[in-house]
């Protein structure tokens, strides 16, 4: 796989009279340049490898690694939280996780990490997560991840609690080689489906 396929990005190279056209795009932008070959541009648009590589063109990848490296969030247990609380919604539901919400760290962290990878359900709110709905909700059951002292998450999960729903505690730390990060809890709501 090219490095553009594995960040999920879509690379073309289409060639035109006298003139190549690369494309990238990404989630967040396409880009296209028109390279002349015999350029100047035309040699900095080929990798080592022979691909052609868009001029002023970023991995949004790269940009979420290195901003990673740099925050606080580098070190929260995002992929050892979605084990437990996926293991814990299949142990209380028999069910796929379909919907994962939560802080948007956890939910999407969720939603990439885990075996089922359900949607995510950013910030518990429907005008941030347009894919989800309250019937789909009452539908396929809901999984809630908040840290224990966000309080601004736990009251939001409030509003989803109904039906048999029930509430786990897991404490979970982030291993780094032979260090491992203070561990954080985090309150795990199960909203199991409801029948129709």
């Amino acid at each position: 796989l090219s490095g553009a396929a594995m960040c999920g990005q879509r690379s073309s190279v289409t060639t035109m009279p006298s003139t190549v056209q690369a494309t990238s795009r990404s989630r967040s932008a396409r880009v296209t340049r028109r390279i002349v070959p015999g350029s100047r541009s035309a040699a900095a648009a080929t990798s080592t490898n022979g691909a052609a590589r868009v001029p002023g063109a970023r991995s949004s990848v790269g940009k979420a690694a290195i901003g990673a490296r740099n925050s606080k969030h580098a070190v929260e247990p995002l992929r050892e939280l979605a084990g437990p609380a996926t293991a814990i919604w299949h142990t209380e539901t028999g069910v796929p996780l379909r919907y994962a919400g939560g802080n948007a760290h956890y939910a999407n962290a969720i939603s990439f990490y885990s075996e089922d990878h359900p949607s995510s359900f950013i910030g518990l709110s429907y005008r941030a997560s347009r894919w989800v709905t309250p019937e789909k909700l009452k539908k396929y059951g809901l999984l809630i991840a908040c840290a224990h002292d966000d309080a601004g998450c736990l009251a939001g999960a409030a509003g989803f609690l109904s039906g048999n729903w029930k509430q786990f505690s897991v404490s979970v730390g982030r291993t780094m080689g032979a260090s491992r990060a203070r561990e954080i809890t985090f309150d795990i709501f199960v909203v199991p489906p409801q029948p129709a």
